[in-house]
């Protein structure tokens, strides 16, 4: 197997996942999809869309899976999720657990915002036609995070890549389904922070509150601008090259 292939495998999964990560949700736009045909490894996020995580709370639970749907085995892939704010890009912010085997373990980031989840390398088995990668998670977000819309993005591909920029051409908020052959299953949830006690009535005029200070999301963001950290997070990808395995789960024909 070539370098070359799996390490634009990586660099698509993670653009694809990071172009909806920096993507503002559009209102009231119901989740698109088209039809999973073309792509060979389909991914599935359940369980985290809609939900609200308080900073510092308990986690929430849920479940990701990759099935390898092309019919035949495949050298080359890359199973990714990607987290962070839909207004600015992928960051490290939250906290993501998987189990596998009995035992929990804190997924770690591998570029700002992208997991591994499981990625080819050379000498590795092939992914047998009907794999499954599949783990229950937990995520939950640290005390001091900032509040706002967050998204988790479970991307896969196999080897029938094309040009790296199709997969982040199009994408709308909300997206769940195939495009350009990477299979995109998005999750979107509220972060606020803790709930403080309630101060006591006063007859007195309560000063304006002023407004939270950008400073530190222009530090994260660059300005607002996620095209930046799509870019360089895709490009420490390709120089990470292959030999990425976080978590797997095999089922459906793979055998450890």
């Amino acid at each position: 197997m070539q370098i070359r292939p799996v390490r634009t495998a990586i660099a698509v999964a993670a653009l694809a996942g990071a172009a909806l990560v920096g993507t503002a949700p559009v209102a009231s736009a119901a989740p698109q999809s088209v039809a999973t045909s073309s792509c060979q490894i389909n991914a599935s996020l359940t369980g985290l869309a809609g939900k609200t995580l308080v900073a510092g709370g308990a986690p929430v639970s849920a479940h990701v899976s990759f099935t390898n749907v092309s019919g035949k085995a495949l050298s080359t892939f890359a199973e990714v999720l990607t987290a962070g704010p839909t207004s600015a890009g992928p960051n490290d912010a939250l906290t993501i657990r998987g189990e596998h085997g009995g035992k929990w373990m804190t997924l770690p980031y591998m570029e700002k915002g992208v997991i591994g989840f499981h990625i080819s390398s050379p000498g590795d088995d092939h992914l047998v036609a009907g794999n499954v990668d599949a783990a229950p998670l937990t995520v939950s977000v640290p005390k001091g995070t900032p509040t706002g819309t967050y998204a988790l993005v479970a991307t896969s591909i196999g080897d029938n890549l094309g040009p790296a920029t199709h997969a982040t051409q199009g994408l709308p908020a909300g997206f769940h389904g195939c495009h350009g052959g990477v299979s995109i299953s998005a999750a979107t949830f509220k972060v606020v922070a803790a709930g403080k006690p309630t101060p006591a009535p006063s007859t007195s005029t309560a000063p304006a509150t002023p407004s939270p200070s950008p400073s530190s999301t222009l530090a994260e963001t660059g300005g607002g601008s996620d095209t930046g950290l799509i870019a360089g997070g895709a490009a420490a990808l390709i120089a990470l090259g292959a030999g990425a395995v976080v978590l797997t789960r095999r089922r459906g024909g793979q055998h450890n």
